[in-house]
């Protein structure tokens, strides 16, 4: 009697425990889950509030102590001048970029043709018809005689798009690379810089023109030197930026049209078709993966709970057939 009531008790023991097992990996799956598949905070202006650096410039301190006759009020009137004028001219850079656009337009690009010395002949023809001229040439002839020529062409900007048109036209297109650099906020920062600098030289250069001691004219000259060193510097730099603007550089590079047996050897890549192929292994794996991963979180919990009751039921009926002791 003891016997057949505990078997059904042990049963019962078993499913419950199996139930709470299932229920457990469930939960602990989907906790799992949702904390894994939890969007990221995304920043927010708070987060993204960084201190910007100021728009300005740090040429160096005029020199502080002078006894030059009317060096202060020299000085003075010159930070004033800086000062008032300063402000609205930062404040105007963002509206003056706005308000034009500078850019520098560069472009690379190859076509093969059956005459290589007529398709240059062309394209430098065509270059100077726009407006251009030629920056450089070179020349090159492998161990087959096949000549191959890069010519480097300087064309006014505006003309840039058409001269394109007209170089692709010479042969068969064979790669083309065109840039497009916004220059605009580089050169109006520099212009605004060149401003205020020569507005410190007319300064400097004032208190140069006065009677005083010596060491307080060399300093005096020292500062003018810098001044006058930083404005060629800016000069510099915005000529070679407006030159660039102003002229787009195309390089083109003429290639002759390869034989019927070459270009059959080029069509047909052993590479190609083994990185082909390892892409396909690749993608195939992926799948194969990503199946199991799905299969293992959606139907794993179950799988689990039937392979628990199962057991349970095949526990149980190793226990009624048991022979009584």
């Amino acid at each position: 009697m003891t016997d057949s009531t505990s078997r059904p008790r042990r049963w019962l023991v078993g499913c419950g425990i199996a139930a709470a097992a299932a229920v457990v990996m469930i939960v602990v799956l989907a906790a799992a889950f949702a904390l894994f598949m939890k969007p990221k905070h995304a920043a927010g202006p708070a987060d993204m509030a960084q201190p910007m650096m100021e728009m300005g410039m740090a040429p160096g301190a005029p020199p502080a102590a002078m006894d030059i006759p009317g060096a202060e009020g020299a000085m003075a009137g010159g930070a004033e001048a800086k000062t008032t004028g300063s402000a609205p001219l930062i404040g105007s850079v963002a509206h003056a970029a706005e308000a034009r656009r500078e850019i520098i337009y560069t472009a690379a690009l190859t076509v093969e043709v059956d005459d290589v010395d007529a398709a240059v002949a062309e394209g430098q023809q065509a270059a100077k018809a726009a407006g251009g001229w030629l920056g450089g040439k070179t020349a090159q002839v492998n161990g087959e005689g096949n000549k191959t020529a890069t010519v480097t062409i300087r064309v006014p900007s505006a003309k840039f798009e058409a001269l394109m048109e007209t170089l692709r036209d010479l042969g068969d297109l064979r790669s083309e690379n065109t840039r497009a650099e916004d220059v605009t906020r580089q050169m109006v920062d520099l212009e605004a810089r060149l401003k205020n600098l020569r507005r410190e030289e007319e300064v400097v250069a004032e208190l140069f023109k006065r009677q005083g001691k010596i060491t307080d004219v060399l300093q005096v000259e020292q500062e003018l030197s810098r001044v006058r060193g930083q404005i060629e510097q800016i000069q510099g730099e915005l000529g070679y930026l407006r030159e660039n603007v102003a002229w787009s550089t195309i390089t083109l590079t003429v290639n002759p049209k390869p034989s019927k047996v070459e270009q059959q050897l080029r069509d047909w890549s052993a590479g190609y078709h083994v990185l082909n192929a390892w892409n396909t292994l690749v993608k195939v794996g992926r799948g194969i993966v990503t199946a199991l991963i799905y299969f293992g979180i959606v139907l794993g919990p179950f799988i689990v709970v039937v392979a628990l009751i199962v057991w349970a039921i095949r526990a149980r009926r190793r226990g009624t057939q048991r022979p009584p002791s």
